[in-house]
C-alpha cells in the first residue's frame, strides 16, 4: 500500500480431503509443477530456524514471480529428507 492507511482483512476456511484428485484443476497443477514437495506430507524434519508460509513467501516473493519451483532448494540440506 506503500505507506498509506489501511487494513487487511484474511479470511480463509479448510478442509480435509481424502486424495489429491479431490483438489481443484488449479491446486492441482500448482502442486505438481511448483510446489511437488508439499504433494505428501514430510518424512523427516530439517534442523534449520522455524519460519512461517508468510515469511518465506515475503522472502522469496521475486523467484516466486520468475515462475521457479517452491520450496527453493536449500544449501547444505539432509539428502535423506529427499525421499
Amino acid at each position: 500500500m506503500k505507506g498509506k492507511p489501511g487494513q487487511l482483512v484474511y479470511s480463509a476456511s479448510i478442509r480435509k480431503l481424502r486424495r489429491f484428485e479431490q483438489l481443484s484443476p488449479f491446486l492441482q497443477q500448482e502442486i505438481t509443477s511448483r510446489l511437488p514437495v508439499y504433494r505428501e506430507a514430510p518424512r523427516c524434519f530439517l534442523a534449520v530456524d522455524n519460519q512461517t508460509s508468510w515469511t518465506y513467501f515475503r522472502q522469496h516473493f521475486a523467484e516466486y514471480l520468475e515462475g521457479l519451483q517452491f520450496p527453493l532448494p536449500e544449501k547444505g540440506t539432509d539428502p535423506a529428507c529427499k525421499q
